[in-house]
C-alpha cells in the first residue's frame, strides 16, 4: 500500500497541489492535516472525482483532519477517548482495506513552560492510552501525520539550537519513545542525514523536517 501523509495548511489553498500529487504518484490512501475548514465545506467533490473516499473531521480556520482512500474506507472515527480538549479537530481514523489509519495533527505546544506546553504533553498522553487501550501491536496499523515533535538531533537542522525547545523537547520526545515501546515502529528511522550521505550529496547537513518557525528565528531551518 502507498501512503502519502501531508500538512497542507488549508486544504482550500492547497487543493489543486493535492489533486496533482495524487495524479502524478498514485497512492492508495493520503493522511491530510490542518484542513483548515469545516466538514460541509470540504471538497469532497473533487476528491471523489478523483477516485477517493473522504473521511474528514475539521474545524473552521483551525486544525482539521482528514483520510482519503481509494481501497475503502471503514469504521471511521472522530477524535479519541480521553481527549484533553475535544472541541480541536486533530485525530481521524479509519479502516483502509486491510490496515487500520490513524491520522493524527498533535498539539504544537507553543513554547517549553508555558500552559500551552503542558496541554500538548497531557494530551500526548491521553493518546497514547488510547492507543493502547484501542489497539493490538500485532493489527496492521499506521499512525501518520503531523507530530509536531523532532523525534531526535537527526531531525533538526541545529541540534544545540533547538534543545530543550518545543518540538524537540525531552518530554515530547519521550511521548515518541513511549509509542514505539508499546510496539509502533519509526519509519523515519531509515533516513541518514549525516553530511556525505545519499540525503545530503553536497555536504551540507539536512533535516527532515522543515518548521516556519526556529528558536532563535532566522532562515526556517528544520
Amino acid at each position: 500500500m502507498r501512503l502519502v501523509t501531508w500538512n497542507v495548511n488549508s486544504i482550500k489553498q492547497r487543493l489543486p497541489r493535492v489533486l496533482a500529487m495524487i495524479r502524478r504518484h498514485e497512492p492508495d490512501v493520503v493522511c491530510l492535516q490542518e484542513t483548515k475548514v469545516e466538514d460541509p465545506m470540504f471538497p469532497a467533490m473533487e476528491l471523489v472525482a478523483a477516485g477517493y473516499e473522504c473521511a474528514m473531521f475539521g474545524q473552521r480556520a483551525y486544525n482539521g483532519v482528514a483520510i482519503l482512500s481509494r481501497v475503502g474506507l471503514k469504521d471511521v472515527r472522530h477524535g479519541f477517548d480521553g481527549d484533553p480538549i475535544p472541541g480541536q479537530a486533530r485525530v481521524v481514523s479509519a479502516q483502509t482495506g486491510d490496515l487500520r489509519v490513524v491520522c493524527v495533527y498533535v498539539v504544537n505546544g507553543q513554547a517549553v513552560g508555558t500552559p500551552a506546553y503542558e496541554m500538548k504533553l497531557a494530551w500526548l498522553g491521553a493518546f497514547g492510552t488510547w492507543v493502547a487501550a484501542t489497539f493490538d501491536p500485532n493489527d496492521p496499523l499506521v499512525i501518520c501525520g503531523d507530530l509536531n515533535i523532532a523525534p531526535d538531533d537527526r531531525d533538526v537542522w541545529d541540534p544545540v539550537l533547538w534543545r530543550d525547545s518545543v518540538l524537540a523537547s525531552e518530554p515530547e520526545r519521550a511521548a515518541v519513545r513511549s509509542l514505539e515501546a508499546w510496539g509502533l515502529t519509526d519509519l523515519g528511522l531509515g533516513r541518514d542525514l549525516r553530511v556525505g550521505s545519499p540525503a545530503c550529496p553536497g555536504g551540507e547537513r539536512r533535516s527532515s523536517a522543515a518548521p516556519t518557525r526556529s528558536p532563535a528565528g532566522g532562515d526556517r531551518r528544520g
